[in-house]
């Protein structure tokens, strides 16, 4: 992937069970136990465009990664709803 100059995310929230793992309602093979047990947090939302998106990420996670890409991106603007990084 060639690097960009911006790339935008978004920061969605979703149910994240108790061993940390985010889920969605697409998400297969659950218990209605599991599917019980969770607390919503804000992560970003996976991009297929930005690979340090996969996983739904916290935003301390994400950051991290963008800072260690072998060309940096920085944040510029962190909203309720999306994150904004540049060179």
């Amino acid at each position: 992937m060639a690097a960009t100059d911006v790339e935008v995310v978004n920061f969605i929230r979703v149910r994240v069970d108790t061993l940390g793992n985010p889920y969605t309602a697409d998400t297969k093979n659950r218990s209605i136990a599991q599917n019980l047990s969770f607390t919503d947090e804000f992560r970003i939302q996976p991009d297929p465009d930005v690979p340090e998106s996969a996983g739904y990420p916290t935003l301390k996670t994400y950051l991290k990664a963008m800072a260690n890409r072998a060309t940096p991106l920085y944040p510029r603007m962190i909203s309720q709803t999306m994150v904004v990084v540049s060179k």
